[in-house]
């Protein structure tokens, strides 16, 4: 054989040997790795998709935020609307308690009096629940009169009770019972007011708190 056939069959065979060589190792390269097989350069791959997609956890964490906010808007809203001015929260009918106050006067060196407060019955109407709660001094005078509910499911029935219930807490200390002109406009509320209050004063004279109402 000539020496040019044999460097022929070397280059060939060494040719051959090179290309099973690689074709063993092309199917251990994984898609993400840039690699060099001989002088060629694997480059990862680049998702085509639209955007991220995102974990699993992700989405539950969004999810709960956004009930989280839900709910305290929610509870915003009720309280804003539940809650008006001059209004507490309901409270069991009977005595609540007696508290002392201490006044200083100029000869006596000092003087105490007791204030009682009574919780009204709750009046059912029409528009919701009203129930006064009665504060009296130790004459047995009405001295003051709160409310601790009133109609409150919209904000029209907020804004009438705002109106009214001052106007019912001047004509009930002025009275000193229970018989109120309706307020315009507020009629129910200024029935169940009457009927809190009338209540209340039942419960202080059973309880000996007063005998003039």
């Amino acid at each position: 054989m000539s020496n040019t056939a044999l460097q022929q069959s070397i280059d060939s065979s060494t040719a051959d040997r090179l290309a099973q060589l690689q074709a063993r190792r092309a199917p251990a390269l994984a898609d993400g790795d840039k690699r060099t097989v001989g002088r060629i350069a694997t480059v990862p791959s680049t998702p085509t998709g639209k955007g991220k997609r995102r974990h699993p956890a992700a989405k539950s964490r969004l999810a709960a935020l956004a009930m989280s906010i839900a709910s305290t808007g929610g509870l915003a809203t009720f309280l804003a609307v539940g809650q008006q001015p001059g209004a507490l929260a309901a409270a069991p009918a009977g005595v609540v308690t007696a508290t002392t106050t201490a006044a200083t006067g100029s000869a006596t060196g000092s003087s105490t009096s007791v204030a009682t407060l009574v919780n009204g019955d709750v009046a059912r109407t029409r528009f919701g629940p009203v129930q006064v709660q009665a504060t009296f001094g130790s004459d047995g005078n009405l001295t003051s009169v709160q409310t601790l509910q009133t109609p409150a499911g919209d904000r029209r029935s907020v804004s009438i009770n705002n109106r009214a219930v001052p106007t019912l807490n001047t004509e009930a200390l002025s009275a000193q019972s229970a018989q109120v002109d309706s307020v315009s406009g507020a009629t129910y509320t200024s029935r169940g007011y009457a009927q809190s209050l009338q209540s209340a004063i039942d419960e202080a004279r059973s309880a000996g708190l007063t005998d003039t109402i």
